[in-house]
């Protein structure tokens, strides 16, 4: 196939030695990852022992600069090989496990902390049936990125979470596949997420998280008229968190109760009575 010795540099390469990483790992038998054993301090626990070669042949890459930029370019490869059209539901437990275990594991040596999260609110808007699963792989992998401070005020209902990190909290106690329990984790990454990262889980409807945010927008609003960079942060993490709580919800839901409550919220500014007004003069 090659005359002398595999040339990766360009972008074919590149590609062709990522599909390769691709396949080897994802085809890792189960039983070979529940057997690993002699784990390296440096990295999370829970890897198989080809996932501990991968990972240590993509750092050899970067520290020699002789692919510099690879790993990062692995990453993105596996994003788009796991949200494909129907690829990780199509694929077996232990494969989806396999390649979702390394992905995290190369956003923690990235210090990729916003695709970390991109992740998880992706994996909860497309309803897998794994998602409890992947949860705690992500959990175990990386523990400090939904870590709520220990010195913190406690989580007591009255306490305000970031609005999508609320929500996500919310999704993943409140829904789940209903048969199958153990075997998906269920149960265990809701202990986790209570025990390893200190996010306890206050029972609340889907109506009530719903007034909820909407409550947490109208009092940023209020203390911050000049629409700061605070307040816009809030508003697109809520309107995250919205789209996240609709879509585990029926369509019916969503129309009855986001929607009316977002024209109510329309229907008191100031800009809306003007309009109103111009049109009665009319």
């Amino acid at each position: 196939m090659f005359s002398r010795r595999p040339e990766y540099s360009n972008e074919a390469g590149r590609k062709l030695l990522a599909s390769l990483i691709f396949e080897e790992t994802r085809k890792e038998p189960a039983r070979e990852a529940d057997s690993a054993q002699h784990q390296q301090p440096n990295l999370p626990r829970g890897l198989t022992p080809k996932q501990m070669k991968v990972v240590s042949l993509l750092d050899a890459l970067e520290d020699a600069g002789v692919m510099r930029g690879f790993r990062r370019y692995v990453v993105k490869y596996l994003y788009y090989v796991l949200f494909g059209v129907g690829r990780i539901h199509n694929m077996a437990q232990f494969e989806s496990v396999n390649l979702v275990r390394l992905y995290l594991t190369l956003l923690r040596a990235e210090g990729l902390e916003m695709a970390a999260k991109q992740f998880l609110y992706d994996m909860l808007f497309f309803k897998n049936s794994r998602n409890h699963v992947f949860i705690c792989l992500l959990v175990e992998v990386w523990p400090m990125l939904l870590m709520w401070p220990p010195f913190a005020k406690p989580i007591d209902g009255q306490t305000s979470l970031e609005p999508l990190l609320e929500t996500m909290i919310w999704v993943v106690n409140s829904t789940g596949p209903a048969s199958n329990l153990q075997d998906l984790r269920v149960y265990e990454a809701r202990s986790l997420l209570a025990r390893a990262c200190h996010l306890k889980y206050v029972q609340q409807t889907s109506n009530q998280l719903l007034k909820k945010l909407i409550a947490g927008v109208k009092e940023t609003a209020a203390a911050d008229e000049g629409g700061g960079k605070e307040a816009g942060d809030l508003r697109s993490a809520t309107s995250m968190a919205l789209l996240l709580l609709s879509r585990t919800q029926e369509h019916r839901w969503a129309h009855n109760n986001v929607i009316r409550m977002l024209l109510d919220m329309l229907g008191e500014t100031d800009v809306f009575k003007v309009w109103k007004e111009f049109l009665a003069d009319k």
